[in-house]
C-alpha cells in the first residue's frame, strides 16, 4: 500500500557512499532521516537529521581542529538553541540563527573571560554581564561587542563608572569614583572629563564645580591673593592693634576670581624673612622665615569659617598659624574677611602676612603670596607706605 510504501522510502539504510551512512529518501536518493556524513574535504563531520540532503533537525557538527556544534539545525545552518565547544576549552551556550551567535548566550572563553547576555551576528548587542579576565565587571548595553548605552563597570581596585558609554568608552553623563572616595560626576567624551563636572578628592576635601576641557578643568585657580580694603600692597599697624580685615582670594593670572574650586586649605602665618645671603650669579638667595604668632579675632561674618590645625588654651592666645579652608556655594566663591591682632611683644619692623597653599589638587601647589606689614611702635604710626614683595 501506499502507506507502507511510504515507511520503506524513508527508512531503509543505505551505505550512500564512503562519506554517509544513514538513511535516504529511495526516491530522491537524499540523505534523509538521521544519518552521519563526512565531507569531502574531511574537515567536517555532521551526525543527525538531515531533510532532503541538507542537515535540518537535531544534530552534531564535528571538525576536524576539535570545534564542535550542537543543537537544532535549519536548513544547513544551526539555528535556535546550540552549544559551540572549541579546543581551547571555550564554550558558548544559547541562541544561534545562521551559524551565529543571536539572542541570547552565555559564552566562556579559555582565559576566564564571560559573557551573559544578548548577541547579533556573533557580537555582543543589546543587554548584558561581562566579567574580564582580570576580574574587572561591566553590566549595561552593548553595540557591535563594545559598552554602548547606559552600563556600569566595576574594576578590582575599587574603581567603578556609572554612566553613558560609546563605542567602548566613557562617553556623555556619568559618575566615576575611585576606592579612595575621590569622584567625578559630569560629562565624558571618548573617556576624559569634557563639559560640566565636579571632581571631589576624598583625602583633603578639595574639589572643582565646573567646565572640563580634555580631561582638564577650563578655569583653576592659579594665585592666591590676601586683599585688604584700600591697601593695594602693604599694611602699616601698631603694635597690639588689629590689622585691618583681609580677604583669601583664588584667582586665575588675569586676576579674576575663580568660584569653580572649592576646599583648599589656606595657611595663614605672620612672618618675618632675613636674608641670610644675598644671590650671586650662581647662587639664589638664601633667607630663613620665623612664624611669629597672631591672635585671631573672630569676626560674627566668619565665625565658623576658619580653622586653626594649632589646638588653643584661650582664643585670646597668638597661635603661629591659622588655616582657612576656601569654600564655594551654589557656584558663588565664599570669601569671609579674617581679623588678625598683632600681639603686643612683637617688636617694630618689617613683617610678611603668607598665604600658603597646602593642597595639591586639582592642581599643583600655588606659589606663596606675601603681603608687606610695616609694624610701628604703639606710641606713632607714620603716613602709609605700601611696597609689595
Amino acid at each position: 500500500t501506499q502507506s507502507t510504501w511510504g515507511l520503506i522510502r524513508f527508512l531503509t539504510r543505505f551505505n550512500m557512499s564512503q562519506n554517509y551512512h544513514g538513511q535516504i529518501d529511495l526516491v530522491t536518493n537524499q540523505r534523509h532521516g538521521q544519518g552521519t556524513y563526512v565531507y569531502n574535504n574531511r574537515f567536517f563531520q555532521y551526525t543527525g537529521d538531515w531533510v532532503q540532503g541538507v542537515k535540518h533537525g537535531q544534530g552534531l557538527l564535528m571538525m576536524k581542529d576539535g570545534t564542535t556544534l550542537e543543537g537544532n539545525f535549519v536548513h544547513g545552518e544551526i539555528t535556535g538553541f546550540g552549544i559551540k565547544r572549541c579546543p581551547d576549552g571555550t564554550t558558548y551556550t544559547g541562541d544561534f540563527v545562521d551559524g551565529e551567535f543571536h539572542g541570547r548566550g552565555l559564552l566562556l572563553c579559555a582565559n576566564g573571560e564571560k559573557y551573559d547576555g544578548e548577541w547579533a551576528d556573533n557580537k555582543r548587542q543589546g543587554s548584558g554581564e561581562l566579567c574580564y579576565a582580570n576580574g574587572d565587571t561591566y553590566i549595561g548595553q552593548f553595540k557591535t561587542h563594545l559598552a554602548d548605552g547606559h552600563g556600569t563597570k566595576e574594576s578590582v581596585h575599587g574603581e567603578k563608572y556609572v554612566g553613558n558609554w560609546r563605542a567602548g568608552k566613557r562617553h556623555g553623563e556619568g559618575i566615576l569614583t575611585w576606592s579612595n572616595g575621590s569622584s567625578y560626576n559630569g560629562y565624558w567624551a571618548d573617556d576624559n572629563k569634557h563639559g560640566r563636572g565636579r571632581y571631589y578628592q576624598s583625602a583633603n576635601g578639595v574639589s572643582y564645580d565646573g567646565t572640563w576641557i580634555h580631561d582638564q578643568p577650563e578655569r583653576v585657580a592659579e594665585l592666591i591673593r590676601i586683599a585688604v580694603e584700600n591697601v593695594e600692597a602693604g599694611i602699616t599697624v601698631k603694635v597690639n592693634h588689629c590689622l585691618p580685615p583681609i580677604e583669601v582670594h583664588m584667582q586665575t593670572q588675569d586676576g579674576e576670581t575663580v568660584s569653580a574650586e572649592s576646599g583648599r586649605d589656606i595657611r595663614i602665618s605672620f612672618v618675618q624673612i632675613t636674608v641670610t645671603q644675598p644671590a650671586t650669579e650662581t647662587q639664589p638667595e638664601k633667607r630663613t622665615i620665623d612664624r611669629i604668632g597672631l591672635v585671631h579675632q573672630p569676626l560674627a561674618a566668619d565665625a565658623d569659617a576658619i580653622s586653626s590645625t594649632v589646638p588653643s588654651v584661650s582664643s585670646s592666645l597668638p597661635l603661629p598659624f591659622y588655616v582657612v579652608q576656601m569654600k564655594t556655594q551654589n557656584g558663588v566663591a565664599n570669601f569671609a574677611k579674617y581679623n588678625f591682632k598683632i600681639p603686643g611683644d612683637v617688636k617694630p619692623g618689617v613683617y610678611w602676612l603668607e598665604a600658603t597653599d597646602l593642597t595639591a589638587l586639582p592642581t599643583s601647589p600655588l606659589a606663596p603670596y606675601y603681603l608687606k606689614v610695616n609694624v610701628m611702635p604703639e606710641q606713632e604710626v607714620p603716613t602709609k607706605s605700601s611696597s609689595k614683595k
